[in-house]
Parts: structure tokens; sequence; C-alpha cells
């Protein structure tokens, strides 16, 4: 990513002037600490890890070590890092905003691996306090209805969420046990998803796009009742 569209993402946000630039490396969590004249603890670094088909990034201070009990005990397997392929692969694939509902279903599967959406917005930073009053039951009985809609659907289907039709969606809706309304708010929001996958600005790559401004998608996951992306 050049430091043109770092600019750009950071100018939607109104925080151009929080970008550092040195005249050295800062390439490494090491070198990024004597550039900025701090202690490694101080400089954030990601950390890519593959989990089944698909990825999960760990930001961490800079001296932090995995602890391979706690992360076998979360995401039921052994640490294992992204091969410089698999991350190009992966980072090809968002650019170009080609997942699947494959990559949909694997994602959810994960969330349930690491104890439900729950448990995930509980340990992030400031975020447990909100959840007072958050339907967190009814939210993960609607990952379970996406997730039996999904599996109602055929191979071909998820590979190419293009073929969706009105007689195809009524099949899945009847496979799955569910309302068809619940089959088309699916297939609706897996389309923004798409869409907003292409806005982002530097990212995702490209020219100039219309960036996304806050997180107003995790505002709603806070309200009195809970609704999910699904």
């Amino acid at each position: 990513m050049s430091i043109e569209r770092v600019r750009e993402y950071f100018r939607t946000l109104g925080r151009e002037g929080d970008i550092l630039e040195f005249p050295v490396s800062s390439a490494t969590v090491e070198l990024a600490a004597q550039a900025a004249g701090v202690i490694p603890a101080r400089i954030a670094k990601t950390l890519s890890f593959l989990v089944d088909d698909g990825c999960v990034l760990i930001v961490a201070a800079g001296d932090a070590k995995i602890d391979n009990p706690k992360y076998k005990a979360m995401f039921h397997t052994k640490a294992k890092m992204l091969t410089p392929e698999q991350a190009r692969e992966m980072t090809q694939k968002l650019r170009k905003a080609e997942f699947d509902y494959n990559d949909f279903l694997s994602q959810m599967q994960q969330i349930k691996k690491m104890g439900g959406m729950g448990s995930i917005l509980s340990m992030m930073p400031g975020v447990g306090s909100q959840l007072a009053g958050v339907d967190m039951d009814e939210g993960e009985r609607s990952m379970h209805r996406v997730e039996s809609i999904i599996l109602s659907m055929t191979k071909e289907e998820r590979a190419n969420p293009g073929l969706m039709n009105p007689s195809r969606k009524q099949r899945i809706a009847k496979g799955a046990g569910v309302d068809i309304g619940e089959v088309n708010r699916l297939v609706k929001q897996f389309d923004q998803m798409k869409k907003m996958m292409k806005q982002m600005p530097g990212l995702m790559g490209g020219g100039k796009r219309k960036g996304m401004k806050g997180l107003g998608g995790l505002g709603g996951l806070m309200g009195g009742k809970m609704k999910l992306p699904f």
C-alpha cells in the first residue's frame, strides 16, 4: 500500500496528521521502536494466523508473544502463521471482493469456535460494559438460521452468489426451515458487504473511492436490540 493511499484513507477520517514518516526503516517492531524513540511494547504489531480456510488477525503489543495453550483453547487448533503466498492470495481476493457464501460460512464457524459473538464482543476493550440489555441469545439464534440457509444452498450457489433467483430462494428457505424473507435478507446483506469491501479506499487498492465513516455497523450491535450483519 502506497503512502498516498494511506493519506487518502486517513483524510476521510480527519486523521491525516496522525501519520508518522521516518527517514529510516520501521519494517520490524525493533526498527519502528528505534525510529519512534519508544520501547517495543509501545509498538502495535499484527499477526496473521490460518484457521480452517480463513485468516485471523491478532493485534498485540510489540513485545507480546502468543500463548499457545490459550490460542488452541480459543481456536481449537495450533497457531499457524500465514505464508507470504497465502497472504497475497487472501489480499487479492479481498481487493476484488471475490468472496462467496463459502467464505461467509467459514467466518461464522470461526466465530462459533471462539465461543460465539457474545464471547468475542465481551473481549473487546470498552465493549463488554455496553452489552447490558443486548439479547445475545437472539443473535446466536440468528447466526444458526443463517448457517442453515447457507448449508441448504447447492455447492454452485455457495460458490456463485449471482445465481440466486426467486425459485432458488424458495427452495433454500424450505430446506432451511425458514421464511423466504430471511433468505432475501441474507442475500441483500451479503451484497451490501461486497459493496462495502469495494468502497474501502487504499485498504482494498484501486482508484479513488468513497470510504466508510466511523463504525456505524458496530454501533448497531450495541443498541437495545441485537442486530447482527447476517
